[in-house]
């Protein structure tokens, strides 16, 4: 099950493709209030899923030393710069006791950037920040993986026939 207009989400990602070699997700969500293995596991799962698809996956705990967090200036704008690439942002939003302080900031700039966000997850519904800022929300990330797949699969056929008409004309 999912909310949101998901033809919206496609406009909006249709927009952004033609600027990208290659498609590429951003997975946000929280590391403090979580276990690592929690944080990690779902996001290597999407990584595996999303690069089958086609896209190149942005994960913002790769390389990511939480034991040294003094480089403070460095950590939040090589995330901010992921954001900024990404062509989606695909948010964690299933734990309901999480703060999700930097996973707000980052769903914020993608909004600012009209990068499209999908939140994955049941915790924090009711929120109207996160319906006014939220383009989709799945209840469980495979809906969400589901979804993006079939993205990528319609923008590689596009790409194709765009490649195959451009031979066509020469």
């Amino acid at each position: 099950m999912q909310t949101g207009d998901l033809a919206v989400v496609r406009e909006k990602i249709g927009r952004l493709w033609p600027k990208k070699v290659r498609p590429a997700v951003y997975l946000a969500g929280p590391v403090d209030g979580v276990s690592w293995d929690f944080a990690w596991s779902w996001r290597m799962y999407a990584k595996e899923v999303l690069e089958e698809a086609g896209y190149m996956v942005l994960n913002p705990l790769a390389g990511l030393d939480l034991s040294d967090c003094s480089d403070v200036i460095g950590i939040v704008e090589k995330q901010v710069a992921d954001v900024m690439e990404a062509t989606v942002v695909l948010a964690e939003a299933d734990q309901h006791t999480a703060p999700y302080i930097g996973t707000a900031m980052e769903i914020r700039i993608a909004f600012e950037h009209g990068i499209p966000v999908l939140l994955w997850g049941k915790a924090h519904k009711r929120s109207v920040w996160l319906k006014y800022h939220a383009d989709a929300r799945f209840w469980n990330l495979d809906g969400a993986l589901k979804f993006l797949a079939e993205e990528a699969e319609k923008w590689r056929v596009r790409m194709e026939a765009e490649a195959a008409e451009k031979g066509r004309n020469r």
